[in-house]
C-alpha cells in the first residue's frame, strides 16, 4: 500500500473524484457488511464483526492496490 500511495497524484484523483469516492465508499461497506453478515455463522459478538469487516477492507485495497500495480494498470485511465 505504502508503494501504491508514492505514486498516487491528488491532482488526478481530484479529477475523478466521483468514480473515487464511489469505489472507495463501496469497497468500505461492502467489507464491514460482510464482516457483520458473518456474526451469525461464527457466532461472533459485534464487536468482533466489526474488527472482522475492517480487517476485510484494509487486505482488499491492498492486495487490489498491488495487484493493479503488477498488470500496469495501476495509472491506466478505464474511462
Amino acid at each position: 500500500m505504502f508503494i501504491a500511495g508514492l505514486e498516487l497524484h491528488l491532482g488526478e484523483l481530484a479529477g475523478h473524484r466521483r468514480v473515487s469516492l464511489l469505489a472507495s465508499s463501496g469497497g468500505l461497506l461492502l467489507s464491514v457488511g460482510l464482516g457483520w453478515a458473518g456474526r451469525p455463522v461464527f457466532g461472533m459478538k459485534d464487536n468482533a464483526a466489526l474488527l472482522l469487516g475492517v480487517a476485510l477492507g484494509a487486505t482488499s485495497v491492498s492486495i487490489s492496490a498491488r495487484t493493479l500495480m503488477e498488470m500496469g494498470a495501476l495509472r491506466s485511465r478505464w474511462d
